[in-house]
This record gives structure tokens, sequence and C-alpha cells, in this order.
């Protein structure tokens, strides 16, 4: 704001009372012009002394009384001017309140050039800092509140008295407010007042928000629809041709029994399929509306568990992959949980499926362990193609469809691992994985579940877990130690060949959990895994290899290694590692006492 100099002011404040001036200079004149003309004219026509100073006290006492009422008439008039200009502000404060009162989320205020609050009417603007009892008589400057705000209104407001309207959007905290000012104008041209409003606009921005939210997701569902349209449409297809295909087969006569006992295997199979779309779109539709129910109920969770794992051994069996169906739960347990047993035995179903789907040889693994007297963890694990990155991020989307690292999209409705989490939801626990590509995929889920009977030995009971960490390689070994050192377990580290591994094993009692490091050597790493498995007490057996090579992979699990990862294991891997084999195998942390 441009300031103005003193010989600016001087002349505005002598403009002011000019009239004032001009009254006293003309009562001055004719007051002297009074005294000098009638003392003249008494001097002129009377010569007698005495009877001088009597007409001039009279005189005298003539002026006085005329002054006297000028000056109260004067006075009179200014008091009536007076009392007129607090009538007018009084009344202009009602009509400010009554506006304010009537305008929603609005607090109006009149500032002066120095930016001091002359009017500031409303509540609203108590959510910037400004409490109108507090501000009225002082400046913007002096007031305590938000920094940020003080500047915007300040910096905005300057510019409003050089003649320009301004209107501009102000942040503070959760809350939002438009800054309306214009100046006053007045006769000489500049401005010596601008009147404004703040108007809070926060329920319009969050509808804004919402809005676009809300456009987002309409956007995104018509996209995933038009997806779902044309997937389902060859999901159905695929499996009806073959249906309608291999049932013309089978009734022809001159086909042999033994290729129809083929192509009825083929047509249950595509049956099947289309069985269990349909019921994943029902399951999804039920969801959706609300109408899926919770029935808790004791049950056996080991003899739930013993049952998936015979049926998804016999599915690989059927399907000819040679795929090991593995099924991990404590040593000596015998729990019964109190849940929803069939949305939990839904849960892990989709999540085996899609184990199943991505799964071409190596193995397939599930298992729980509780954390503690009401939280059980589960996990389904596979040595499947894994997940991309940036897939992983949308994954449990709707309609989202797993592809292969070529990009070859694989069949299916992409609705499994969408119910499974939504069923996860409604027993008020969390799922999340872990994966990367060629290492295969680890779902895990936990949900709150009163574990009504345990059988699990005390903590007190367990011997010190051993991990063999064994390096065949030149290369530098996997950093996996230090995560170890933190656990009281018995850590002992080997670098070297293999025939002094095998002699170190010899020598002492067998460990709970090895990590064997090497290159992508097929031949020597297969003949190490055939004497561990031949020679030795099984135990767990993690490969850890520098680069991916799917024969390799192929290979060691031919071989009868358990885990295959890439170099370098994560910490979220290998405390995954350290719970399955160890704390799994070696029953829960807690005691029956706790």
């Amino acid at each position: 704001m441009k300031q103005r100099n003193h010989t600016d002011l001087l002349k505005t404040q002598a403009g002011r009372f000019s009239p004032a001036i001009r009254v006293a200079a003309i009562y001055f004149l004719l007051s002297v012009l009074w005294i000098l003309s009638t003392d003249r004219l008494l001097e002129h026509f009377i010569n007698d002394p005495h009877t001088i100073t009597w007409l001039q006290t009279i005189k005298g006492w003539f002026f006085v009384t005329v002054s006297s009422f000028i000056i109260f008439y004067l006075v009179w008039v200014e008091i009536r001017k007076k009392d007129l200009i607090i009538k007018t502000i009084n009344e202009s404060q009602q009509w400010y309140n009554a506006l304010a009162s009537h305008l929603p989320n609005t607090t109006v205020f009149l500032v002066d050039e120095k930016l001091t609050f002359i009017l500031l009417q409303g509540k609203e603007s108590i959510k910037l800092g400004l409490v109108p009892e507090q501000a009225l008589g002082k400046t913007l400057h002096d007031i305590p509140f938000d920094t940020t705000v003080r500047q915007i209104m300040i910096a905005y407001l300057e510019q409003a008295f050089s003649g320009e309207k301004i209107t501009t959007e102000i942040q503070s905290h959760d809350n939002w407010f438009e800054l309306r000012a214009s100046p006053v104008p007045e006769i000489s041209g500049k401005p010596r007042f601008v009147a404004g409003a703040l108007i809070n606009i926060t329920q319009q921005k969050l509808n804004f928000r919402n809005l676009q939210e809300a456009l987002r997701k309409a956007e995104e569902s018509e996209r995933l629809k038009t997806e779902f349209i044309e997937n389902i449409s060859h999901e159905i297809r695929t499996p009806m041709n073959a249906i309608f295909g291999f049932s013309e087969l089978i009734c022809d006569p001159e086909v042999l029994p033994e290729k129809k006992e083929k192509y009825y295997e083929y047509v249950r199979e595509s049956g099947n399929h289309l069985i269990a779309m349909i019921d994943n779109l029902l399951h999804l539709s039920d969801i959706q509306k609300g109408v899926v129910h919770l029935h808790k109920s004791e049950f056996e969770l080991d003899d739930m568990l013993d049952r998936l794992s015979e049926y998804y051994k016999l599915q690989f069996v059927r399907a000819g992959k040679k795929v090991e169906v593995r099924y991990q739960k404590p040593s000596g347990s015998n729990i019964v949980l109190f849940s929803e047993k069939s949305r939990l035995m839904q849960i892990l179903s989709n999540l085996l499926n899609n184990a199943v789907k991505f799964t071409e040889t190596g193995f397939i693994e599930f298992g729980y362990y509780p954390e503690n007297r009401n939280s059980v963890l589960f996990f389904v694990q596979d040595s499947g193609i894994g997940i991309q990155p940036k897939e992983q991020e949308t994954i449990f989307e709707r309609f989202r469809k797993g592809k292969a690292v070529d990009d070859q999209l694989y069949r299916g409705t992409g609705l499994g691992l969408s119910i499974a989490k939504e069923l996860v939801k409604m027993l008020e626990g969390e799922i999340w994985l872990l994966s990367k590509p060629y290492q295969g995929t680890c779902f895990m889920f936990r949900i709150p579940g009163i574990i009504v009977k345990n059988t699990w030995p005390g903590s007190d009971e367990k011997k010190p877990a051993r991990i063999l960490i064994a390096n065949l390689s030149e290369d530098k070994g996997p950093n996996i130690s230090e995560y170890f050192r933190t656990k009281k377990i018995d850590v002992t580290e080997h670098s070297g060949n293999e025939k002094d591994l095998f002699m170190q094993l010899k020598n002492a009692p067998p460990p709970d959990m090895m990590f064997l490091y090497s290159n992508p050597d097929l031949h020597k790493i297969s003949a190490v895994l055939f004497r561990l498995r031949s020679e030795f007490h099984p135990f767990p057996v993690i490969i850890v290899a520098d680069r991916h090579n799917e024969d390799f992979k192929r290979s060691v699990f031919a071989s009868g290694a358990t885990e295959y990862f890439l170099h370098p294991l994560t910490d979220d891997e290998t405390d995954f590692l350290y719970r399955k084999y160890i704390y799994i195998r070696q029953g829960a942390r807690f005691s029956n006492k706790e």
C-alpha cells in the first residue's frame, strides 16, 4: 500500500477543519469591530465618564449573552449531529448483524487504511482465529492467529485499497474460506475503507471432492464392468464349447471307450469351472447386498484343514501336475476355534484355488499359527510365477486377473481374491501378501478367534532352534544372520565346499532349518540336495539363488528343496520363514497359563 507523506496529511487535516476556522475568524472579526465601533460611538455621543462606564458594562453583558447563545446553539447542533451519527452507527450495526445472521457461513468486515477492523460481524471467522470481540479496533498485524492466513489477507486487502475487487481462497487446517473484498469509493476517488466478507466454503470443497471421487469410482466401475463383460463372455464360451464338443464325441459310437472316459473328464472339469464361476458371482452379489451373515461356532481347526489338504492333493493328481501340497501345523496341536467355519473355509479355498492356477511345478503350502489366545494367522504359499510389484497394489480389486511375466492372461473371473478380502474384513481381520516374480506368492491373513482348546506345550518346554546358513559359492552369501541375532536361535554359518558341509552335519545335531546359498549350478546343487535327503534326517532346505533360472528352479524342487528365493532375502521374507519353520513346528510361543 502506498504511504502518504506528512504534507498530504496536514492538508487533509486542515481541509477537514476549514469550516470551523472560517466561522471562528468571522466571529473574531465581528467581535473586534463591535468592540471598537461601540466604544467610538459612546465616546462621540456621551461625555460623562460614569455613563460611558455603565454603558460599556451593559455592552459587555450583551456581548457575553449573545456569545453564550451562539455557543449554545453550535454545541446543541453538534450534539444533535453526534446523536444522529450514533443512531446511524447503531442502525448500521443492527443491519450488519441481520445481514450476517441471514448469510450462512459468512463473516462481514470493514477495515480502514491501516487494516484496522472497524466492523467484524459473524462467527465463521473464529475458525480462522479471528474473534470479533477481540479483533475490533485492532489491525491485522496485531491480531495473533494463523500466520499464513494473516499474510494472505494483508496482501489482498492492500491490493483492494488500490481500487481492485479481489476474490481468493484461503485454507486453514481443515477449513476453506473464500475472501471477497472491494474498496468503498469516496468523492476524492481514493478509498479510505475496504468492505468484504469471509465465506466458509469447506462443505462445498468436500462436496466437490466427493463428487470427483464418485466420478472416478463410476468411471472405474464402468471400465471394470466392460472388462468383466468381455472376460465373462470368454470364460463362459470356452467351457461351454468344451462341454458341447466333447459331449458330441462321447456320443460318437466310433470313439474308443478309453477316449470317452478322457472326454468325460474334460466335460466334468469344464462344468466345475462354470459352477465355480457362477458361485463367485453369487457370493460377490450377496456381499454387496449385505445379506451374508456370520454364524460362529466351535470347530476343530486341524480337521478342517486336513480335509482341504487331501482335496487339493487329489486335484493335482487328476490334473497330472507335479506339485506337492503341504499342510503345516504346529507339532502336537489340537486346536478348537470359535469362529465362522464356512467363511474361513471359503477364504482358504479361494486362496488355494488362486495358488493352483499359477503354480505348474514346486509346491503349494498352507497352514496357521496362533499369535495369542484371540488371534490366528493363516498363510497360503506357492512356488508359482509370482506377482509383479505394480500388480500387487490392485490384486484384491474386483475383476482383476493375474498375468504371467510375459503378460499372458490367465483364466478366471478375477473375483476369488476380492471375495477372500471381503470375507476376511467381515471376520474383522486383515489380509496381505508377499511376492516376487519367479519366486512365488504367500498370502497371509489374520482373524480374531477365541481358541477354546489348545494342547501345545508351554514355551518353557522348547529347546532353542538351530539354523544352518551354508554358502557353497565363492561369492558373498546372503546376509540373513543379522535377523536371527535378535532371536534366541543357535545360528551356525558354513562357507566352503559341500564335502566340509556334510562333515559338519554328521558331527552336529540336525538343524531345524537350513539356508543353502549357491550359484545356479544345476548338477552340483541337485547332488547336494539328494545327499541331504538320503543321508540325513529331513529338515527344511531354503535355496537362495543369485539370479532366476526356470530350469534350475524346477530341478531343485524335484531334488527335494523346500523353498526357493532370490538373493537378497528381505526382512519380511526372513521373518516369514522363521515363523513358518521354527515357530509353527515348535508350537505356540505362549503357555497354557497365559
